[in-house]
């Protein structure tokens, strides 16, 4: 459980996919592995979650293989953020 007025940031790992980022452009490792953050500030509303899209980063590099691993991207961390919502 998140405490009143605490802030959790993880680091996710895109093992896969970050080794094809790179592959692609050196300065996706600027981007990869990106945070999420989960914070409480105590109120009724409950924790909430932040996060950067991936595909507005990794598309910023210029590459069209790249917009497109971002766009994958968005759509997996979406989900996990509905997830957790939801549950």
């Amino acid at each position: 459980m998140i405490r009143p007025s605490e802030n959790n940031i993880t680091v996710v790992i895109l093992k896969q996919g970050g080794f094809r980022i790179l592959s692609v452009d050196p300065r996706g490792s600027l981007y990869v592995p990106f945070r999420v953050c989960l914070h409480d500030d105590g109120g009724p509303g409950g924790a909430s979650i932040s996060y950067d899209r991936p595909s507005a980063f990794l598309g910023a590099l210029g590459h069209p293989e790249l917009s497109e691993i971002g766009v994958l991207l968005d759509g997996k961390i979406d989900d996990v953020a509905h997830a957790l919502c939801t549950a």
